[in-house]
């Protein structure tokens, strides 16, 4: 299922709004998908049925406003989706390949489901305001989704944690075979894009999406994979 979601044109001023007041132009998306407390999937709030596959590329014969309205969100053959650089450059991710792309981390906690809860905490301590909307237990992971206030709409991070052990280690009920935690694969992009008229260049956020997840990521004290020196903990 490929989900669509039509995003509104606002203007970033920080990380994380404090305040419950809402931005006089920026309007949150009526159909962005709430979590459902029984299925703890998908829903959407305006009946708009919208799916999860395919990133979709811009078309020569539409506009960046329209490009960016069609944006898809939710899991890509089972793992994070790379940024939309040329529609959406405010963006980090850790399945992205050029400057968009930001390093994978390791949990601390002992399993997919303590890690889990840690990282919603997180998020709401770095970001009160913040709203989880998706919730999704795999196989071998969790998927997790939060929508954030901000001057460009409501900014959407994406995360998934997913054992990567052997399995012979994940099934050990002791639990004393292995110290690794899950790895935690991320998406954190901008809720809108504005655009600098006649020339359709993306308005920066000032790479607010890479500070929040950093913030996040400290706020844990978990580490970035492949990087054991201290200062990758800085």
């Amino acid at each position: 299922m490929v989900l669509r979601i039509n995003l509104q044109i606002g203007h970033q001023k920080c990380t994380c709004r404090r305040s419950n007041e809402t931005p006089t132009n920026s309007k949150i998306p009526e159909t962005f998908p709430k979590i459902n407390s029984v299925s703890r999937r998908w829903a959407l709030t305006a009946g708009t049925l919208l799916s999860f596959c395919g990133e979709g590329a811009a078309s020569a014969s539409t506009t960046p406003y329209q490009d960016a309205a069609t944006i898809q969100y939710g899991l890509r053959n089972g793992t994070i989706r790379p940024c939309p650089g040329g529609v959406n450059p405010n963006c980090v991710s850790t399945a992205s390949l050029n400057d968009l792309y930001s390093p994978v981390w390791r949990s601390s906690g002992t399993d997919v489901s303590t890690s889990a809860q840690a990282l919603e905490s997180a998020v709401m301590a770095v970001c009160p305001e913040a709203k989880l909307v998706a919730s999704q237990r795999l196989a071998n992971g969790q998927f997790l989704a939060f929508t954030v206030p901000s001057y460009f709409g409501r900014d959407v991070l994406e995360f998934l944690l997913k054992d990567d052990r052997p399995a012979e280690l994940t099934n050990d009920p002791s639990g004393t075979t292995s110290t690794e935690g899950p790895i935690v694969l991320y998406r954190s992009m901008a809720g809108s894009v504005k655009y600098i008229w006649p020339l359709q260049t993306a308005v920066s956020d000032l790479g607010t999406q890479r500070k929040r997840v950093e913030s996040i990521r400290k706020a844990l004290g978990w580490r970035l994979v492949g990087c054991d020196l201290l200062e990758c903990y800085e």
